[in-house]
């Protein structure tokens, strides 16, 4: 059974997502485009130089439920998930390729091919959408191995073991040949901005059973932190704000502003956000 894989902006304990964060431009974005994004919380400071970080963040739970769905009374069985974020390597490929396909897009049909693809692509609108869920799935396949497709995933630590529950592409902003087409001069088509070293944080997608735990502000600190240790100038961020929260796959101008984002240009309903480490 899939999971549906629907798209929650940001932890309802953030009241300004509504008012703060703007929204898209480019013409996936006028078609509701491709991947999804999870709840954000609070954030859990971690070493991002190592390709396994253990937070040890839990969620929450309602006091209220002393019980789990079996009747168990054990504290135990009832313990919140720790998280643990690790850097996508070839390795994890087949985790993060189960991951994508075990998400139910059915109220977005056309996210269920893309495997987070589409911003890596400047093919027009007509002729990717033509593309098969197989052809995204293998070439994310051949990137990953070749080492050019990055990012974080987010694992949840239980009783029953460990299993990927989130992910965010984040990636050399000369790696994403569609956001180019958004932002002009913002993202050269080389490997830098300029005499700069840019990367870019664009999708995040969150399993929902796991929403609302601080999981996207985990994995953009974690991606924050890998830019940094690698010796960028800079990172950018490109937030819309859909009326449906389900649609905030690439983050909120609120939680970017928390992470020390600075907002740049603004493009209809698109902020562009940087956030500078000299």
């Amino acid at each position: 059974m899939h999971t549906r894989g629907s798209i929650e902006a940001a932890d309802s304990r953030d009241s300004s997502n509504t008012t703060d964060s703007t929204s898209s431009a480019d013409s996936l974005e006028s078609k509701k485009s491709s991947d999804s994004l999870g709840s954000a919380g609070s954030s859990h400071s971690t070493d991002s130089r190592n390709s396994t970080k253990s937070t040890g963040s839990k969620g929450s739970t309602d006091s209220r439920d002393s019980k789990d769905s079996t009747g168990s009374t054990d504290p135990a069985d009832n313990r919140s998930p720790d998280f643990q974020v690790k850097e996508l390597k070839p390795e994890l490929a087949d985790t993060f390729l189960e991951f994508m396909s075990g998400l139910d897009f059915g109220h977005e049909p056309h996210w269920d091919h893309c495997y987070c693809r589409y911003h890596h692509s400047d093919l027009p609108w007509e002729e990717w959408k033509e593309r098969s869920s197989e052809e995204n799935r293998e070439e994310a396949r051949k990137e990953i191995a070749a080492g050019r497709m990055k990012g974080y995933l987010v694992f949840a630590v239980e009783k029953s073991g460990s299993k990927c529950v989130g992910w965010c592409n984040a990636n050399n902003a000369g790696e994403f040949a569609r956001l180019k087409q958004e932002t002009g001069a913002e993202i050269d088509s080389g490997q830098k901005f300029g005499s700069q070293k840019i990367g870019c944080i664009i999708c995040f997608t969150i399993h929902p059973d796991y929403r609302r735990q601080g999981l996207s502000k985990l994995l953009l600190q974690e991606a924050v932190a890998g830019f940094r240790s690698e010796g960028y100038d800079a990172v950018l961020a490109l937030p819309v704000n859909y009326d449906n929260p389900e649609m905030r796959y690439r983050g909120t101008v609120s939680m970017f502003r928390e992470a020390g984002f600075k907002e740049i240009k603004k493009d209809g309903n698109m902020t562009v956000m940087r956030l500078d480490f000299c």
